[in-house]
């Protein structure tokens, strides 16, 4: 219950963010930046593929281990976790550094020149931020295992609250794209860096292991982390290259008309999602306790309520749109 509160409250929190995001910065941006910060932003999900599922597979390996090892196995499965996730952080910020070096990625998106310059710089800093993310996003898979996922969503709470704040007190002098990405991106990332504290606290982080060992424990995440990137990229393909091929075949511009309709009816998944990801550790859990008639009713009466749901929002959404926009942005 704890779980599904503090899920809501980053959902929440998240969805607001977003809302002001437009409606403080289109008026200074303009179409054509704005929707250039869009892309940025898009990739978020685009690049999540390059932590190879492992995050993910990370979830039910601690749930698995936590029902059923000793607290000192369980740390040195957390503990490994976290050094190949370092280590592949480290490795992913190579390769995004390397493309930047040697792509024009102003030319392959279709940036207008006159910002171009602004956009690289964003870019840039996006990716580095990026690197860490993935490491900070495993930290949150964690304690997604450890059925302490409330303690990890506090404080991603906290943060996005600070970046709301942030974004009323910087808007109002016009903060540029590297700046609105540092506060759309950089506050996020910190949630779930600041959870290791509390690994350590709990003395579920140790060093001190060798390179066999971290590739045993590779070997062993590896088989549900190759299920996990298949769903990645899947969800890659359906949800997040819209604004990378819009931008590239007909405009950034384009792409703040598509940003705004996608933040006017992801109120309905958001939502949705809230209510079904904070069952991810319990599912796990039940899973490995072989509880299978707990999986089977709580799964059931998720879809049927998220389907019915869904149903009933969308119509009601799309007929009130254009008041909605009028309210949103003061223009439909």
């Amino acid at each position: 219950m704890l779980g599904t509160i503090t899920n809501v409250l980053v959902r929440a929190s998240s969805f607001i963010f977003n809302l002001l995001l437009a409606t403080l910065t289109i008026p200074y941006l303009g179409e054509d930046r704005f929707g250039a910060l869009m892309v940025i932003v898009s990739l978020i999900n685009v690049l999540i593929i390059l932590d190879a599922g492992i995050g993910n597979a990370l979830t039910n390996r601690v749930s698995n281990c936590s029902a059923n090892l000793s607290k000192n196995e369980l740390s040195a499965i957390i503990s490994k976790g976290l050094i190949l996730l370092f280590c592949l952080s480290l490795i992913i910020l190579v390769f995004l550094l390397l493309s930047f070096i040697f792509f024009s990625w102003s030319s392959i998106l279709n940036i207008p020149e006159s910002f171009q310059f602004e956009f690289e710089k964003s870019l840039l800093m996006f990716f580095i931020l990026y690197s860490i993310y993935i490491f900070s996003y495993g930290i949150q898979k964690i304690f997604a295992g450890l059925q302490k996922y409330y303690l990890i969503n506090s404080l991603l709470f906290v943060t996005n609250l600070i970046s709301i704040v942030c974004l009323i007190a910087y808007t109002k002098y016009e903060v540029g794209m590297a700046g609105l990405v540092l506060i759309s991106f950089g506050f996020q990332v910190l949630g779930g860096l600041f959870g290791i504290f509390y690994l350590f606290k709990e003395r579920l982080v140790s060093l001190g292991y060798g390179f066999k060992s971290i590739f045993e424990e590779f070997n062993n995440l590896r088989a549900a982390a190759g299920t996990f990137l298949t769903i990645q990229i899947a969800a890659m393909a359906q949800w997040s290259l819209d604004s990378v091929i819009i931008s590239s075949v007909i405009g950034v511009r384009e792409v703040t008309i598509l940003a705004l309709s996608q933040r006017l009816f992801l109120l309905i998944p958001q939502i949705s999602v809230t209510l079904s990801s904070s069952l991810w550790g319990a599912y796990a859990d039940a899973y490995f306790r072989n509880d299978f008639v707990y999986i089977r009713q709580t799964l059931f009466r998720s879809i049927m309520l998220v389907t019915i749901f869904a149903f009933l929002s969308f119509p009601l959404i799309m007929y009130y749109s254009d008041e909605l926009f009028q309210i949103w942005l003061g223009y439909n």
